[in-house]
Order: structure tokens, then sequence, then C-alpha cells
């Protein structure tokens, strides 16, 4: 078993207040996670800010862009794994999003890990892609994951799809990596699906041991099903761990600031 942290890119607002963290306190967290042995840290993505925190605070919030400030990350550390978690994949164009992730592995050494999801806020999605305000945001999943894997792995790559496409496209440098991990992010059975099918990872959010279990045996069906070992899928979670000494007041202060989130936090020490 493996332990990650998120660093707090686009957390101000939801996990935590506004304002939070400074650039470079977000950078000064991973580099203490990788000093404290942290085998990956991951930032989460938001282009816009959702409508439930704008109407929760009165101030906006600070989003850093997850990619450009894992590369600063980068710069700075030598081993620890830099991951999306997640990264909303419908609101990327893949032939700009594949040079940044095959830049950021080049850079790094080859410790990306892209996990990559449709998104929780169709508010924010149509805010920045008014022109995909009707498209389903599952074949955008499809296509976008369909579309890095021939753009990491062709010398000159075309794609035609209903929303995403592109032609003679050579981008190089490739990833380090080969196949660099694509994890499919969420809950929902689109995810699981995607996990087993073309994934490395399924990366699910605030799951309790019983659901995790019952995802895993999904996933291994996809894969299976897929002609695919389902030993190459990693299963992994995103949870909250909260530390305080007044236990009940802290959960009620952490509900507020969740409520629109599914799950409730997972279990005490």
């Amino acid at each position: 078993m493996k332990f990650g942290i998120d660093v707090p890119t686009c957390l101000s607002g939801m996990a935590y207040p506004v304002p939070f963290a400074t650039a470079d306190e977000v950078i000064r967290i991973a580099l203490e996670a990788e000093a404290l042995g942290f085998h990956e840290v991951a930032g989460n993505d938001h282009l816009s800010t959702q409508r439930f925190v704008r109407e929760a605070w009165s101030v906006p919030p600070d989003y850093f862009e997850p990619l450009m400030m894992l590369a600063t990350i980068a710069a700075k550390t030598s081993v620890v794994r830099l991951a999306t978690g997640i990264l909303v994949l419908p609101m990327r164009e893949p032939v700009l999003l594949a040079k940044q992730v095959a830049t950021l592995d080049q850079i790094s050494g080859g410790r990306v890990t892209l996990a990559v999801a449709a998104g929780g806020y169709r508010d924010e999605f149509e805010a920045v892609a008014p022109d995909l305000a009707d498209a389903s945001r599952t074949l955008l999943m499809a296509e976008g994951i369909a579309a890095l894997r021939i753009l990491f792995g062709q010398r000159r790559s075309n794609y035609e799809g209903r929303y995403r496409r592109f032609c003679d496209v050579e981008s190089y440098p490739k990833p380090v990596q080969s196949p660099l991990p694509i994890f499919s992010g969420g809950n929902a059975k689109g995810a699981i699906r995607r996990a087993g099918e073309h994934c490395q990872g399924w990366l699910p959010a605030k799951l309790g041991p019983d659901e995790i279990a019952s995802g895993r045996d999904e996933v291994a069906k996809f894969a299976r099903a897929a002609g695919r070992d389902p030993a190459e899928v990693t299963i992994g979670l995103q949870t909250v761990v909260c530390l305080a000494r007044l236990l009940r007041k802290h959960v009620s202060a952490w509900s507020g600031r969740h409520s629109s989130c599914s799950g409730p936090p997972c279990g005490t020490p």
C-alpha cells in the first residue's frame, strides 16, 4: 500500500476556507510531503469557480492550474510522484494536454500519473466550454483518453471523433513512461468501466471498504472482458483525513463545507 497527499491547488472554498494557501505554500506542502516519504502528491483541477462556491464565499478562491504547479514541484523534488487528482478531461483539448503532460513527464524524469474524470460541476463545464454545453461528457471522456493514447504512442497522429479531431499531428517529446499511467477517476459505473477497459488505475473518492471491494470486482470484470489482466489495474482511493482535538466540532465544520459532496468522513483513528 502506498500513500499520497493532495496539495491544495483548487481546494479553497470547498475543503478549506477562502483564502487558504498561496502558490508558495502549495509548493512547500509538496516538498514536505516528499521529505516525509509520501509516494505521491496530487493536485485537483478547476478552471472556473463553481456556482455553489460563489454563493458560499464573498471573495473568489485562488485555483492554481495543476499541471503548471506540478511542473514547479517537479523542478524542486526528485522522487515523489506527481499526479492529477483529478484533471477534468472534458474541459481540456487533447493535443495541448498531451504536449503538457509529456513535457511534465520529461521534466520530472518519468514521475507523472494522469488521473482524469468527467468533473462534478456541470455549470463549470458549460462556463468554460459553451460550444460543448450539450455534449456528452461520457463520450468526451472516451474520446479524450483515446486521443491521448494515440498522441503519446504514435509518431504522426490522427483522430476523428464526434467532438475531438486532429490530423497529422507530430508531437514530441513523448512521455518518458510508456505507457504513461492514466487513471479513471470517479465512483460511477462509467468510470469503473473505463478503468477496466482502458486505464492503468481506478481512483474513486470517499468510499468505504465494501464499496471499494465491489468496485474492484467490477473493474476486474471489465478488464477481463477487454482481454486485459485485472492485476494491471491499480486501485486507488481519494479520502479525507481530519486531525483535530475536538472531533464533533471539526466534523461539523467539515460537513458544512462539504454539503455538496457525497459520502461522510471515513472513520476515526
